[in-house]
């Protein structure tokens, strides 16, 4: 894994071929790029959730993970770990949140495919006599279920 430490005009360019003129993932500046490979890039969001909120992005600008070949998408799931790994040194989380949102309905807002990893720090707050489903502890909004 590598670290880039560059001015921050300079800016990482996918190829012509595969970039959308407005889409601020194909134009990141190098200097929030904090992995990178021919085919992905991982940097921190610039709206985060929380601290080491990232994000890898396929340098190929598609809305979905499912418009991607299935090597294409292990590449970037090999580099989540690799940016899991590196969040987990420097922060030392009580876990993570990985994951993505498919489709408008699912809450995507940006159309080029991307996987968030969050660090989670377990809150003092939780009572350990209530019952939970889990992500109700991780994300505190209550969750709607049908009877």
């Amino acid at each position: 894994m590598y670290f880039l430490s560059l001015p921050t005009d300079l800016h990482f360019k996918a190829p012509k071929s595969t970039m959308s003129p407005k889409c601020p993932f194909c134009s990141v500046p190098k200097g929030r790029i904090i992995y990178a490979t021919d085919h992905a890039i991982a940097f921190y969001d610039g709206f985060p959730i929380s601290e080491g909120h990232a994000l890898v992005v396929p340098t190929k600008h598609v809305a979905s993970i499912y418009d991607l070949s299935g090597s294409e998408q292990a590449h970037l799931w090999f580099i989540v770990g690799r940016v899991r790994t590196s969040l987990r040194k420097k922060f030392h989380p009580d876990g993570f949140n990985i994951g993505l949102n498919d489709g408008p309905a699912a809450g995507q807002t940006m159309m080029h495919t991307h996987i968030f990893i969050s660090i989670t720090i377990w809150m003092s707050l939780w009572n350990s006599n209530t019952q939970s489903d889990g992500m109700s502890q991780v994300f505190p909004i209550p969750l709607i279920r049908e009877e």
